[in-house]
């Protein structure tokens, strides 16, 4: 283990390693966890129904996945983080807006995960504030980070089993509660809130 020495620098032939179906442990523990879960349940708060949000969910990580997909597989080939690769597309000056929204997408991202972990950690264990739960999260968050790239891969292999396991049970236990009968009704589409 040692500190992560490139972050956003050009990545040296020699020290590449890895195949583009490594990345499958990142983004599927990155997106098995409670954050995902819960903005992918906002579809329902925002009135569609259980069946018209899964496939909204279903088809806009499919077309999500598809672009990002292929820009981080080029990152294997070219050696750079995906927000540097894309100057080639937008350029060097075109690239500065893109980046911006990524970093307060990120930050936001980082405080929500790292919240709604707490409030589990706290709703598991009430002894525990929400506050050092937090503190934890984000501290454990970083070190890893700190440590990088491969500490990243090694430690999702890992929470890719857990999570799956977790969320297999989860969504046996949902599959069991009453939902209302208009749950699963094609015939209740709405185009604005898909």
């Amino acid at each position: 283990m040692k500190v992560e020495q490139h972050s956003i620098d050009y990545i040296p032939d020699s020290e590449r390693h890895g195949k583009a179906r490594d990345l499958f442990n990142i983004w599927f523990s990155g997106n098995m966890q409670l954050t995902p879960v819960i903005t992918g349940a906002v579809a329902i708060s925002l009135g569609l129904n259980v069946f018209w949000a899964l496939i909204a969910v279903i088809l806009g990580n499919l077309i999500g996945g598809l672009f990002m997909a292929t820009h981080s597989a080029q990152c294997l080939k070219l050696g750079i983080p995906q927000m540097i690769q894309s100057r080639a597309q937008f350029g060097v000056i075109g690239a500065i807006m893109p980046l911006i929204l990524v970093m307060v997408m990120y930050i936001g991202s980082v405080y929500y995960s790292g919240l709604l972990g707490a409030q589990a950690i706290h709703s598991a264990i009430p002894a525990i504030p929400v506050w050092l739960a937090m503190i934890v999260l984000n501290g454990v968050t970083l070190i890893v980070t700190t440590y990088g790239y491969d500490l990243i891969h090694k430690i999702e292999k890992y929470f890719a089993i857990v999570f799956a396991i977790v969320f297999i049970l989860i969504t046996v236990e949902a599959i069991r509660l009453p939902l209302p009968a208009h749950s699963w009704s094609v015939s209740s589409f709405k185009v604005g809130h898909f």
